[in-house]
């Protein structure tokens, strides 16, 4: 643009006929500053197009990097379940390659028991969609590409891109903390066990006591056999 400009005015203001910077006429002093006038403002459109067009960029890859280097995998899907864009999470979690899960149906992730009744809970929340956590209270798994299946945390929401209403899910992978609550549950229930064991034999012990330093004679019979 400041090139053509530039040769713009060499050609009108300097070449011949004119053979220098002249104005014979008034109508010569207003084209000129016309000329400054529409001149400046295209530069300082084109400067604003260039500045927006580099945000705009840097925007751009800024959400890429920030969608791509994600904890949790990200999938977003239409309102018929179709997976549009997944980010690199997703395809490390799930064990899936490149692409390989867009345009598929995300009931791929769903383990098979789950399957059949997935398509009307998706469709109650397109009827009333907001940001919250899916089967509150319940046991959330994801089926791998292997078949093998992990336990998660999955949160979801409307989103619009492009005018057009999509769904995007967050996954955790929480295997490693239901392993430890597990285990840790299993801890408590065998630290219930000994000392339920510890307060029988106290209670044994105390039994004892009493029984061997009576005051008086005890003898325990079988009725049966009168055994002693």
């Amino acid at each position: 643009w400041a090139l053509a400009l530039c040769a713009i005015s060499i050609w009108y203001f300097f070449l011949p006929p004119r053979f220098g910077f002249q104005f014979e006429t008034s109508a010569s002093l207003v084209a000129l500053l016309l000329f400054v006038a529409v001149g400046t403002l295209e530069v300082l459109i084109v400067g604003a197009l260039r500045m927006a067009a580099s945000r705009i960029k840097h925007l751009s890859a800024t959400s890429s990097a920030i969608f791509n280097s994600s904890p949790d995998a990200i999938i977003i899907s239409d309102g018929k379940g179709t997976i549009r864009h997944i980010n690199g999470r997703t395809q490390d979690l799930l064990g899936y390659a490149t692409d390989a899960l867009v345009g598929k149906s995300s009931d791929v992730l769903l383990p098979a028991r789950f399957r059949s009744a997935h398509a009307g809970l998706r469709q109650a929340f397109a009827k009333a969609p907001k940001m919250r956590g899916m089967g509150r209270g319940l046991d959330l798994f994801a089926q791998r590409a292997d078949g093998s299946e992990i336990s998660v945390d999955i949160q979801i929401g409307p989103i619009v891109i492009d005018g057009e209403q999509l769904f995007i899910a967050t996954v955790r992978d929480i295997s490693d903390q239901k392993a430890l609550a597990k285990a840790l549950a299993e801890s408590r229930r065998q630290q219930d066990i000994l000392a339920e064991r510890d307060k029988a034999a106290e209670q044994l012990r105390r039994w004892a006591d009493a029984f061997e330093n009576a005051a008086f004679a005890i003898a325990i019979v079988d009725p049966e056999t009168d055994t002693i």
